[in-house]
């Protein structure tokens, strides 16, 4: 250990030439300290190659910790540290753990690295590249095309479909929907009307056309509701007709 240049030196020298010296270690005058490498620094801490950080159990003090707790805790804001299989819960897998080392938010597995390559939010067992326990917020995802092929303002577009067990389409407003078609002003086209533009046309009035659906597909909301609004037609063609029925029964 020795002196030099506004800084003290740790390492290797020769007692009979102090210039024939490797050092290891310099500790700044101002504070900041370098290993290895080049004898200056810019920052508190300086390091020329790796840090290895090892523990042999779930020892939250041995983690790298950043920032400084609100209230003078003795622990920081963030800690990371390598956890071995089992260490945070039973059948837990090894791998470096993102935690909060105290306050209201205190836990570990905000992010964690699982050694095969996982990485789990709020897990410490991913069981995929990417295991979420909890809500996803996000902007646009792409699942199996290129993220510029999103087209308007879709959120998530998943190549080859979606399965699951339930679905609800939300934000739909009484407007949106059809029971106006019960209404005692609402205008049912004439049977033979309706016969004539199906004839036509090939399709049912307002539905779109098989053209028209490979272009620009459908929206699920706007599409049952419709498909709501023929079914309440045809519930009055049927009521209408059996009213029919009825008079020439009499006749």
């Amino acid at each position: 250990i020795m002196p030099y240049a506004g800084m003290l030196l740790f390492g290797k020298g020769d007692i009979n030439n102090p210039y024939a010296r490797d050092e290891k270690m310099a500790i700044m005058d101002n504070g900041n300290v370098v290993i290895g490498g080049s004898m200056t620094s810019s920052a508190k801490l300086e390091v020329f190659g790796s840090i290895s950080i090892l523990n042999q159990a779930h020892d939250k003090n041995v983690s790298l910790l950043f920032g400084k707790e609100d209230g003078g805790s003795q622990y920081a804001k963030w800690g990371i540290q390598y956890v071995a299989p089992n260490a945070l819960a039973s059948g837990s897998m090894g791998g470096l753990n993102f935690w909060i080392p105290s306050g209201s938010q205190f836990g570990d597995n905000y992010l964690f690295l699982a050694d095969n390559g996982n990485v789990g939010l709020g897990t410490a067992n991913p069981s995929a590249k990417l295991d979420v326990a909890g809500d996803i917020t996000t902007g646009k995802v792409s699942i199996g095309v290129p993220g510029d092929k999103l087209v308007g303002n879709y959120r998530l577009y998943v190549a080859d479909g979606i399965i699951t067990g339930r679905c609800r389409v939300a934000d739909i407003s009484t407007a949106d929907w059809s029971d106006y078609v019960f209404a005692k002003d609402y205008a049912l086209l004439p049977i033979y009307e309706l016969e004539r533009f199906v004839k036509k046309n090939k399709h049912l009035p307002d539905v779109p056309s098989a053209s028209e659906v490979s272009k620009t597909g459908i929206d699920v909301a706007q599409m049952d509701a419709l498909l709501l609004k023929k079914i309440e037609e045809l519930t009055l063609y049927t009521i209408e007709l059996q009213k029919q029925i009825d008079e020439l029964k009499k006749k």
